[in-house]
């Protein structure tokens, strides 16, 4: 019964409030003390309005689960007249099934740097590029900004004050200086990322995924922190093996990375907060690094080569034993190599990690005639 409600009111303001009291006295008067089925509803209403309601009840009354929306403002254009071009894609998911609807109505927030609002409906097709006309250049761009349909997320929108702390789903902030009030909107999408970094040893959420947008007006220093714990997170943390972590980017368009984090004391495997000082705008998603995987849970005795502190932040110590000349390669995730360092007679080193983005690295250790004698793998954090 309480989703019956919600979606009659997801139907109403998918309409409009006066469209759709309209049409339902007209369905009840020629209807009255009649069964009519999901599917009449649905050709009377489409009958009568300016816009079909396949995809409505497709999404809504006919498929089980929820939507989920995510939405991307890939560009902006400035037309030179005051106005400006605002390109979108809209990604369609649906929560508890594999369907996904071709096409999607939904309301749209458009905001600006100086607070400005613009709500509207707009007309996606799945993956497609939509255009609008806005007489203010957008910042960022929102479904459902106000909570008026039923979608795969919950939110909230707060406006920081210099006595303000706020929590809302799993995330909080911590003010540590501020000299004007700073507007934050928190989105906690119920469902894992559509992309996957694929890093090896790195697992990323499959059940959740902030969306953050902050927008300062003044001087602010605001930290956030970001619960993880195996009651909400489960699908990753399975055991003490698994080390979480966050992982940031600014938005879809980017890869997603580790952002400079610390982890609060008392924290352990199964649960704690990990706080971001002065978090920028963006999505923030928990993932974990299997430390099984990566060789860090037991410091394994290797032939020629031991590298400590694994994982490391601005150095680490490289440790060779009955080893020549040659030399240690240092190659990225990817394969690239990304530091060449040549060894004489050379027991133990120090590298520094500068210019290293925080990941996953793997080490060489060759001889002279470029035989891999030794490999291990590395995180920079």
């Amino acid at each position: 019964y309480e989703r019956g409600a919600v979606i009659v009111n997801t139907l109403m303001n998918y309409l409009g409030r006066e469209k759709f009291l309209e049409l339902f006295r007209k369905y009840f008067e020629q209807h009255e003390y009649q069964t009519m089925s999901s599917e009449q509803l649905r050709d009377f209403l489409s009958a009568n309005n300016d816009f079909p309601l396949d995809d409505f009840f497709n999404t809504y009354v006919f498929t089980p689960g929820m939507p989920h929306y995510d939405l991307q403002l890939v560009g902006v254009t400035d037309l030179q007249d005051g106005n400006y071009e605002a390109s979108m894609k809209l990604t369609h998911k649906q929560i508890g099934s594999t369907y996904v609807c071709p096409s999607s109505r939904v309301e749209v927030t458009f905001i600006g740097a100086n607070g400005e609002m613009d709500t509207r409906m707009v007309d996606f097709h799945q993956n497609d590029i939509m255009v609008q006309n806005l007489d203010f250049m957008p910042v960022d761009a929102f479904v459902d900004y106000n909570n008026r349909f039923l979608d795969g997320k919950t939110d909230r929108n707060f406006m920081l004050t210099t006595t303000q702390h706020v929590s809302f789903a799993n995330f909080s902030t911590e003010i540590q200086h501020m000299t004007d009030p700073t507007m934050l909107r928190v989105e906690n999408h119920l469902i894992g990322p559509s992309d996957d970094p694929e890093i090896p040893a790195l697992t990323i959420s499959t059940k959740h995924y902030w969306k953050i947008f902050r927008q300062d007006y003044g001087e602010n220093d605001i930290q956030g922190d970001f619960v993880y714990s195996t009651s909400t997170d489960g699908d990753i943390i399975l055991s003490e093996n698994d080390s979480a972590t966050i992982l940031y980017r600014a938005n879809a368009n980017e890869p997603w990375r580790e952002i400079q984090h610390t982890l609060r004391p008392q924290s352990s495997w199964r649960m704690g907060q990990i706080f971001v000082d002065n978090f920028p705008s963006g999505e923030y998603c928990i993932a974990v690094w299997n430390k099984e995987l990566l060789g860090v849970a037991e410091m394994m005795e290797s032939q020629c080569m031991k590298i400590y502190p694994n994982p490391a932040e601005n150095q680490i110590n490289i440790q060779l034993k009955d080893f020549g000349n040659g030399q240690i390669v240092i190659c990225d995730s990817q394969g690239k190599t990304v530091r060449q360092i040549a060894i004489e007679q050379n027991e133990k080193m120090t590298i520094a990690t500068d210019g290293l983005a925080k990941g996953l690295y793997i080490v060489k250790c060759l001889n002279e005639n470029g035989t891999v004698l030794e490999t291990e793998t590395l995180i920079i954090k």
